[in-house]
């Protein structure tokens, strides 16, 4: 696969994620000029967008437990978001938060090693 593109949970932006490969690291491409690394305080706008668009989400659906399904994924995405995301990788946001990505460790070149 060469690139995704995907549309934010409320239609209004457009992102293009290019893999990393042994040539060049990953990139992202958003059709707005409002992209910026996280911070702590954008934690709360992340989890609710990536809770919208995981809330059906195949995956997520099988791998987190069905009893109180919505919370726990807000939960797991707050751990995710705050304790490897921004401890360890990079959060990018856009829009007042309606798009988010995170980048673990492993595609940040220099991150700390999770333990």
């Amino acid at each position: 696969m060469d690139s995704v593109t995907g549309i934010t949970s409320d239609d209004r932006l457009k992102v293009s994620i290019v893999p990393r490969t042994d040539e060049r690291k990953a990139s992202i491409t958003v059709n707005t000029s409002d992209v910026r690394l996280a911070t702590h305080a954008d934690v709360p706008a992340a989890v609710r967008t990536l809770c919208r668009a995981y809330a059906t989400y195949p995956f997520t659906r099988h791998t987190i437990a069905d009893d109180d399904n919505g919370g726990r994924l807000q939960r797991f995405n707050e751990l995710f978001i705050s304790r490897i995301g921004l401890e360890h990788g990079r959060v990018w946001i856009a829009d007042g938060g309606a798009a988010v990505a995170v980048d673990d460790p492993r595609n940040c070149g220099g991150g700390r090693r999770l333990r």
